[in-house]
């Protein structure tokens, strides 16, 4: 990875770090604002995008947090009886360093809890690839 990734990658985490300190409501007008090039208004949302992220700021609140967290939410899957239907998880891990890599498939998904999204997860096809 060239400096300039490097570096880069280091101001993307700084950026989250900071960001996700802010209040909710601050940081969902922050990425709306972005995203659409115009101010939410969250006194009287009027497109789809604007109630979901007024429904996010208030009202998704702790209740609802075991449905977004991909660890909780298999308790809850599993206590309706479904819980063949998810997939194997190898291991739960705070760190990446704590990863044991040898005692992982060949191939396997690595997900954060955190979030979700593309930048969120690896797809290892071949783990004598991974450096």
């Amino acid at each position: 990875m060239s400096l300039f990734a490097k570096g880069k990658k280091l101001l993307k985490r700084s950026w989250d770090s900071f960001i996700y300190s802010l209040p909710k409501k601050t940081v969902r007008g922050i990425k709306f604002r972005k995203q659409h090039g115009y101010k939410m208004n969250f006194n009287a949302p009027e497109t789809l995008d604007e109630k979901l992220n007024w429904l996010l700021v208030n009202h998704i609140g702790s209740r609802d947090a075991a449905y977004v967290d991909k660890i909780a939410v298999r308790e809850y899957v599993t206590a309706k009886g479904l819980g063949e239907m998810l997939p194997q998880i190898y291991g739960i891990w705070e760190h990446a360093s704590e990863i044991p890599l040898e005692e992982l498939p060949d191939q396997f998904v690595l997900k954060c809890n955190h979030a979700s999204g593309r930048r969120y997860y690896e797809m290892v096809y071949d783990k004598a690839a991974v450096d």
